[in-house]
């Protein structure tokens, strides 16, 4: 939130048509985030369009530096705790793209397999930059704990580095009784 006001702060100098639409945007975004319960499940597709506005700011912010890949979606149809995904990414935009100057790529990936959503995002990171500005871990865990809370399990977050690159893996059980996702 105060990212993006700032951004919007300095586009209101150059650019006001583009600070009017990060405004619109935000907006949306935050509507979108008060209106959900965060233990609430919802459609991936309703959790994907939320994470595209949140994005969409991403990218007005960063311009041609951050481009995301969303691959192996559309067919996928399945329950997500809503706004579990926007820290992930925004933890991997902080960790991928600030602190660098050129451009990276975030990937996310969807495989559902025995009635298991499988989330991947990946990004790329420099290891001397992430020294030097050690985050807290706090998002990271907290998504772990909000998953504990939902299934009882705490095996559904993993977390891997390899050759400059980091991956976060969601494991979301997809469970019969949709009377939780209301």
């Amino acid at each position: 939130l105060f990212n993006s006001l700032n951004s919007i702060q300095s586009l209101m100098q150059f650019d006001t048509d583009k600070a009017s639409q990060m405004i619109t945007m935000l907006a949306d975004f935050l509507r979108g985030s008060v209106q959900k319960d965060s233990s609430q499940l919802r459609n991936l597709s309703e959790e994907l369009n939320h994470l595209k506005l949140y994005l969409d700011i991403e990218t007005i912010r960063f311009e041609d530096r951050l481009k995301i890949n969303i691959v192996n979606h559309t067919e996928i149809e399945s329950l997500v705790p809503a706004l579990i995904l926007q820290p992930l990414v925004e933890n991997a935009i902080k960790y991928g793209l600030y602190g660098t100057i050129g451009h990276i790529q975030i990937s996310i990936s969807f495989k559902l397999e025995n009635s298991i959503l499988s989330i991947e995002i990946s990004n790329p990171y420099d290891v001397d930059a992430i020294k030097s500005r050690q985050g807290t871990g706090f998002g990271l865990s907290s998504v772990a704990r909000r998953l504990h809370l939902i299934y009882s399990r705490n095996d559904l977050l993993q977390i891997k580095n390899e050759n400059g690159s980091f991956h976060v893996t969601l494991r979301i059980p997809q469970i019969n009784d949709t009377s939780r996702s209301n």
